[in-house]
């Protein structure tokens, strides 16, 4: 019987050194040039440019509305192929299991600072919690740098940690079952914090009608159907 942490692979050196450490000179120079453009597009701030998630200092950035990191996503998006190829060959992942079609949620660049002591937002979750998140099928986790102590991802269930390393990618699927968190980096420290991309495969056939394996129905609400809710 197949252990539940077989489908977590680590794969070293999926992003070479130089094009780590761009993506994290790019970041940061998108920081100051297009800070009022970063904090518009953020799910971290509301209209007013209010910070919606209190005093957590965590900073993110999807490298796709930017021109700057073009080339570097357009190299990267080939290697998250070879990485998906690798790992279904690797977990023995047949035509059933995968879907004929399927893409990249925009993914992003997010950086925790050494030592802080102000909410990471790196706490236990999953990355399916809600109906618009159940498209998603597998997380990539790609470290952009290491030189820090502590901070890994920790999977609680497996009891498992996984350092960071440059250019190192996480593949786990996206599930509940794979919860996991983000340990605070730590000093002693070469540098102010810790880098990663976060990618998530998708399912891409929202709206397709199947004509089999799920039942069809003609009620517009649940109405007689009130018990189906919990």
């Amino acid at each position: 019987m197949v252990d539940i942490d077989f489908y977590c692979r680590v794969y070293d050196g999926v992003l070479e050194d130089d094009v780590c450490q761009e993506y994290i000179n790019m970041f940061e120079e998108t920081q100051q040039i297009d800070g009022d453009k970063r904090r518009k597009l953020s799910v971290c701030y509301d209209n007013s440019g209010k910070k919606l998630c209190g005093n957590c200092d965590c900073e993110r950035t999807n490298p796709f509305e930017y021109e700057r990191f073009a080339q570097l996503n357009q190299h990267t998006m080939k290697k998250m192929q070879e990485v998906i190829s690798q790992y279904r060959d690797d977990c023995q992942i047949t035509n059933i299991q995968w879907p004929k079609k399927y893409g990249f949620e925009e993914p992003n660049i997010k950086k925790f600072k050494v030592d802080s002591t102000i909410g990471h937002g790196m706490e236990m979750h999953s990355d399916i919690w809600s109906f618009a998140h159940s498209k998603r099928i597998l997380g990539i986790l790609v470290y952009l740098n290491g030189g820090f102590s502590e901070g890994e991802t920790y999977f609680p269930l497996f009891d498992v940690k996984v350092q960071p390393s440059a250019g190192r990618a996480l593949v786990f699927p996206s599930s509940w079952d794979y919860i996991h968190c983000g340990l605070p980096p730590r000093h002693p420290a070469t540098t102010e914090a810790k880098y990663f991309i976060m990618f998530h495969t998708v399912f891409l056939d929202e709206g397709v009608q199947y004509p089999t394996g799920i039942n069809r129905t003609d009620r517009k609400s649940l109405g007689n159907y009130e018990y189906l809710r919990t």
